[in-house]
């Protein structure tokens, strides 16, 4: 088995859509199996049906749904709607769509690293709205949070006016975290003047690694 590991600097281009097919890690026991079985609650909040696992925190204000912790998986959405992952957690995508308002559609906030799981055979979107990507990692002065992409299925992205598909949005700050995607098929669509996988018109320093491996 020959792994590549590639880092890109991607600094702000024009509008372009980007389609990558990763392939995911070989986990012994698909993590959104083990999802389904510790798993004992399911909410709905607005048009999001959310199951709770281990240590799982969330919370929903004003369509802005917010996990701060443990074991959670998503589907549902529609339009108004965000996600925000606000602390060390992992979000298993089973269907989700989104279209974003007054914000990014998916929002890594700082000082944490969470881990977006995509189940096999589902497609997830999520769209920001004008000047804002479709999915953000936001930064302080402080940290330099991280966001990992993983699994078998589909994430599309798309960005507002000015803001990146997955980066950087034109509203938010210049400096972004980075974003590892590990597996999975990413397809990403910058908005005007910003690039499917980077920068939005006015950011800088976003960072994005691509993990691929290859079998003989």
């Amino acid at each position: 088995m020959k792994r590549l590991s590639r880092w890109l600097w991607l600094p702000a281009l024009l509008c372009c859509a980007l389609v990558l097919s990763v392939p995911g890690r070989a986990y012994p026991q698909p993590p959104w199996e083990e999802q389904e079985l510790v798993s004992s609650r399911v909410r709905t909040y607005g048009g999001f049906t959310v199951k709770l696992g281990k240590w799982a925190d969330v919370a929903f204000d004003r369509g802005v749904l917010t996990v701060r912790g443990g074991d959670v998986a998503l589907s549902g959405g529609g339009d108004g709607y965000r996600v925000v992952l606000d602390g060390d957690c992992q979000l298993t995508l089973l269907g989700v769509e989104v279209t974003a308002r007054g914000g990014a559609g998916l929002t890594g906030a700082p000082g944490c690293a969470p881990v977006v799981l995509l189940a096999p055979g589902y497609v997830n979107t999520f769209t920001g709205d004008d000047n804002f990507a479709g999915i953000q990692v936001s930064y302080s002065d402080d940290d330099l949070p991280s966001l990992s992409i993983d699994g078998a299925g589909t994430l599309i992205a798309n960005g507002g006016r000015n803001s990146a598909g997955i980066g950087g949005s034109f509203y938010g700050g210049v400096y972004y975290g980075d974003i590892y995607c590990n597996g999975g098929e990413i397809v990403a669509n910058g908005g005007s003047n910003a690039a499917g996988i980077g920068s939005a018109v006015n950011s800088l320093g976003v960072r994005a690694g691509f993990k691929m491996e290859d079998q003989d």
